[in-house]
């Protein structure tokens, strides 16, 4: 890497966060958690009338959530991976390559002294701080408003952890948009190529399941742990187990590094016009 490494992230990182889709993603992580903070805050049985007869309902509700401060933590980054974040940060990826190759503004990029895995690293390093800044935010935000509107009595060691997981979870979504822009030119046909990919991906996986649930097989209950989607979303959802599973954390490396230098080996012979 050059010695100027860090000026070039730095300037990935300023694209990032001058383009709408950056503010939006460092908004919505700051949305999710308080909305599940309002959220639980609603649930409370005393939140509409304390003066109210007890409602066995909300009681019951309320037996379901042994802790608020941890629930909120582990509510927000289920929801921020769902969904929202994932297609944000697929759309900040494909502006960031994609959107650069379909405008020829990358051939610039390229023409200069430094190599093309450099050029390729810093994006990505960028890319990925942004997704550790958002994530740090949706912490940051679920653990005080668990604190200060719903209490805290459990530990959240577990789903800290959960969370740190995540960040590499993300880096390797991150990986798997900078590789697929590496062949579509185009914002579009990256979210919704990536989208649909991993999509086909989960639906194959489940059905590696449910084929070895109806026939007994045995082979695919030791492949699916290893595939993509277990990588992608059971390896962070570890923590909420007593003991952590080992295969999706594997896969999650695995699928880290095969991404990452799958995206340097197609982009250094990549012919960008």
């Amino acid at each position: 890497m050059p010695a100027y490494f860090h000026r070039m992230v730095g300037a990935e990182m300023l694209k990032i966060i001058t383009r709408i889709s950056g503010w939006a993603g460092l908004i919505l992580s700051a949305l999710i958690p308080l909305m599940v903070t309002g959220i639980l805050v609603w649930m409370q049985p005393d939140a509409v009338d304390p003066t109210a007869a007890p409602d066995m309902n909300a009681a019951m509700m309320q037996s379901m959530i042994p802790d608020q401060a941890l629930t909120v933590l582990d509510w927000t980054l289920t929801g921020r991976n769902i969904l929202i974040m994932p297609m944000v940060l697929l759309l900040v990826t494909a502006q960031l390559f994609a959107g650069e190759w379909s405008d020829r503004t990358l051939r610039s990029l390229l023409l200069r002294p430094v190599s093309r895995a450099s050029v390729l690293m810093a994006k990505f390093s960028a890319l990925w701080i942004y997704a550790g800044a958002c994530l740090l935010i949706s912490y940051l935000f679920a653990l005080a408003g668990g604190w200060i509107f719903l209490g805290h009595e459990a530990e959240i060691i577990g789903v800290t952890k959960g969370y740190g997981v995540c960040w590499l979870r993300d880096g390797a979504l991150l990986g798997i948009g900078m590789l697929v822009s590496t062949f579509a030119p185009s914002v579009a046909g990256v979210v919704v190529g990536t989208i649909l990919g991993l999509i086909g991906e989960l639906m194959l996986s489940a059905g590696f399941k449910g084929a070895d649930a109806l026939l007994s097989l045995g082979w695919p209950a030791q492949v699916t742990p290893w595939m993509p989607s277990a990588a992608l979303w059971e390896s962070w959802e570890g923590y909420e187990e007593v003991d952590w599973p080992m295969e999706p954390m594997g896969a999650l490396a695995i699928l880290f590094v095969v991404v990452i230098a799958g995206s340097i080996l197609r982009f250094s012979r990549l012919d960008v016009p």
